[in-house]
């Protein structure tokens, strides 16, 4: 929606009782942060690529078995973050209610992303543990130690994933939720 057609659904609301919703600023913000999420998304998944093959072509057999299941773990979460990206997406950012969509659409996605990333990243962890256990017990115990407690911190920051993601974005449900009953009541 062009800056003068947002105006004239301004003129619209002079007759409105209540403040005004800024939706197009949260919701141009919203998605001006939905695309540097999925540009570092994708960054972050094409590095884990580059890291499998680097560890598949080093030739050790310790590390061509973690590379296996960080290329398979890389392969899931791809195809997770195009499950999750479906029908969020805001070309530009339209009416007032348009806005509200995508805002809600980003919040859904964002919900959906922490209940998949929970079970990917638990499933690799048992994975990858239960397969690298003999590479790990060559190391030093200093180095032991400090992969048991990566693994501890990253197994209990994936379990609480959902609830620290749902617990994030209530703010802005509420937020919307209380928009669109504005405009409900406005019968804009």
């Amino acid at each position: 929606m062009s800056d003068a057609e947002w105006d004239s659904w301004q003129s619209a609301w002079k007759g409105a009782t209540g403040p005004l919703p800024d939706v197009r600023a949260r919701a141009r913000a919203m998605a001006r942060r939905h695309r540097l999420d999925n540009l570092g998304g994708l960054g972050m998944i094409l590095f884990g690529f580059g890291v499998s093959i680097w560890l598949i072509a080093s030739g050790r057999r310790h590390d061509t078995i973690i590379g296996i299941i960080d290329l398979a773990f890389c392969i899931t979460i791809l195809a997770g973050f195009f499950w999750i990206q479906r029908g969020v997406g805001a070309p530009r950012i339209g009416n007032p209610r348009d806005a509200l969509a995508f805002l809600e659409r980003r919040i859904r996605a964002e919900r959906r992303g922490a209940w998949f990333g929970a079970p990917a990243y638990l499933l690799l962890f048992a994975f990858a543990g239960s397969i690298s256990h003999q590479a790990v017990d060559d190391l030093d115990w200093p180095v032991r130690l400090f992969v048991t407690i990566v693994l501890v911190l990253g197994l209990s920051l994936t379990a609480a994933l959902p609830w620290i993601v749902y617990r994030r974005t209530r703010a802005q449900q509420d937020e919307v939720v209380r928009w669109r009953a504005w405009l409900d009541e406005q019968h804009l």
